[in-house]
């Protein structure tokens, strides 16, 4: 092995360490908990291992989804809208976490979420 690929190992290894590190961390701290603090890679290993695992991890996303509108409609009465095809959305999020195996599986839905067309809540 040449020293310039044992290089570029050691640094994958190090960004891997400390990707897991700030998951764990942002776990501890109470920020995220469930499916959401999972790295893509491992989001996208269980997808690979077994379609069917995608059922709890999009469960997940969707509460997330809703809690970040929840909280934009009470702050500013506008909110994403996540009444599209579920089955592209889900599709989104296996290629971004395919493309982004150190992001969070948060991260990832995160980047679908914002990509979503604003609405305007009703009025009280």
């Amino acid at each position: 092995m040449t020293g310039r690929r044992r290089a570029r190992r050691l640094a994958i290894v190090l960004a891997s360490s400390l990707a897991l590190s700030a998951t764990v961390k942002a776990a501890e701290s109470g920020q995220n908990l469930g499916a959401g603090q999972d790295l893509c890679a491992q989001f996208t290993k269980a997808y690979a291992d077994n379609p069917a695992s995608e059922n709890i991890y999009w469960s997940w996303a969707t509460g997330m989804m809703s809690g970040l509108n929840f909280a934009s409609v009470a702050n500013s009465n506008i909110f994403r809208d996540l009444a599209g095809d579920q089955d592209i959305y889900r599709r989104a999020v296996r290629l971004y976490c395919g493309k982004h195996p150190l992001t969070t599986y948060s991260g990832a839905v995160l980047d679908l979420y914002v990509s979503m067309p604003l609405k305007k809540g009703n009025s009280k």
